[in-house]
Order: C-alpha cells, then sequence, then structure tokens
C-alpha cells in the first residue's frame, strides 16, 4: 500500500469544505466544515495537517534510520507502521 504522491495541498472550497490535493492533483481528502459550529479554524488546521502528512512521513522515516535501536526507534517505527496501515 503506498500514499498518492506529494507534496499535498490545501484548498478552501466555497461550499466550505476544506480539500486537499496530491501533486497530480489528485483530491485525496475532504473535510465538510460548517461555521455555524464554530469550527472552521480547527477544520483549516485538520486539512493542513494531513497536508503535511507525506512530509512528515518521508522525515520520520529518514529518523528511524538515524535511531538504530531503542523506545525512540521503536516509537517512530510504531508511528510509520500506522501511517502505512501495518499496525
Amino acid at each position: 500500500m503506498t500514499h498518492s504522491k506529494g507534496p499535498w495541498r490545501v484548498k478552501y472550497k466555497p461550499d466550505n469544505d476544506w480539500q486537499i490535493y496530491a501533486a497530480d492533483d489528485y483530491s485525496v481528502a475532504g473535510i465538510p466544515s460548517d461555521d455555524k459550529l464554530g469550527r472552521i479554524d480547527e477544520d483549516c488546521a485538520n486539512a493542513h495537517l494531513i497536508a503535511a502528512s507525506p512530509e512528515m512521513l518521508g522525515l520520520l522515516e529518514l529518523l528511524i534510520n538515524m535511531y538504530s535501536e531503542g523506545g525512540l526507534h521503536d516509537q517512530l517505527t510504531a508511528v510509520v507502521n500506522k501511517a502505512k496501515g501495518k499496525s
């Protein structure tokens, strides 16, 4: 299993939806947003966090190689495996 190629970007749609697009303009995720609930800032933050995921995953994989054993290596490996659907 692999994810869509990054970098990903966020675009706000006029109908109050945040869309996350991969490098090839494929829509990888959407977050419906209703300003009536007062969560539009939170929805925006969530969209940007999702959009940063491919880059964060790549950096975590680099860190795994820097820490060959121990607690931090195990924690990094667990997070990367979760992101890749292996947990």
